[in-house]
């Protein structure tokens, strides 16, 4: 029922009153202490951009570098980055909420 009444429907949904889908309360601490070493490419807006979401990358980095070097405002992101590849002792904190365990964006698309 709830991909025919949400998915094609195009229908936005907001849950409430959720169960947490982390074991642990994931403070700037805690992610730093499960993947402080694990390295990502730092992306940034660049303008005219043909990467997705016009995000370039701009450096590589750990967690613990970026948490440490962040300013607000910034323009430095961690993006679309995975869990169970880069940093595992996270993803095994993080359980993937029952909706969104079928990937319903696929299922969106008209093609």
């Amino acid at each position: 029922k709830f991909k025919e009444h949400f998915c094609n429907t195009k229908t936005p949904v907001v849950f409430t009153n959720v169960v947490s889908p982390t074991k642990d309360n994931w403070s700037l601490e805690f992610i730093q202490e499960k993947a402080g070493d694990c390295k990502f490419e730092v992306k940034t807006p660049t303008a005219g951009s043909t990467e997705w979401a016009g995000l370039e990358t701009s450096c590589h980095k750990t967690i613990t570098q970026f948490l440490s070097d962040r300013q607000p405002g910034d323009g430095q992101y961690l993006f679309d980055w995975s869990l169970p590849l880069h940093a595992p002792l996270l993803d095994q904190n993080f359980t993937t909420p029952e909706f969104f365990q079928d990937n319903y964006l696929k299922k969106t698309s008209t093609t």
